[in-house]
């Protein structure tokens, strides 16, 4: 599959409005200035995003970002997994013991939990390559899954078995 360039934007935050002070410019981070090459060896797997050119709010002194060039394959591996986990469900296993392989309907919050996943993992590994960033996808969702099961026991440590699937 064909890296997309840059992961769509679905919606911005800006609490503190219009600021007029300059974030101070360190030279260590010139790499990420808007202009510079991904054809650089070290960056093969990621592409410099510029969020003041692309009219977003901005208040870091770094001059840009980095992100992974496959976000959507960690997606996919994140859809790929949840599917996976509800396929495991007692309902899901048909008569002769196999899973069934149908494409079980995705909550509105699960859909987010899986985007929220595969952008984690591309903003803070952007040098991955595709294999290895939707291994960290997969990895972030079970993480935050477990973590959400947890938080909704009553007491924790002492969750044994949970039916699934659950509500988060």
């Amino acid at each position: 599959m064909t890296p997309q360039p840059l992961r769509p934007i679905s919606y911005r935050n800006d609490p503190l409005g219009t600021v007029s002070v300059v974030p101070p410019t360190l030279a260590e981070y010139d790499f990420l200035l808007t202009g510079t090459t991904n054809d650089d060896g070290d960056r093969t797997h990621s592409v410099t995003v510029d969020p003041v050119a692309l009219h977003l709010p901005w208040r870091s002194s770094f001059p840009a970002a980095r992100q992974c060039k496959y976000w959507s394959e960690a997606e996919d591996a994140g859809r790929k997994l949840l599917q996976q986990l509800k396929r495991m469900d007692g309902a899901a296993i048909t008569n002769n013991g196999h899973t069934n392989q149908a494409e079980m309907p995705l909550s509105r919050k699960e859909q987010e939990r899986i985007v929220n996943a595969a952008s984690a993992a591309g903003y803070m590994n952007p040098n991955c390559t595709a294999e290895a960033i939707e291994i960290i996808a997969q990895l972030n969702l079970i993480l935050w899954i477990h973590d959400d099961i947890l938080e909704s026991s009553d007491s924790p440590h002492e969750v044994v078995n949970v039916q699934w699937p659950c509500e988060w």
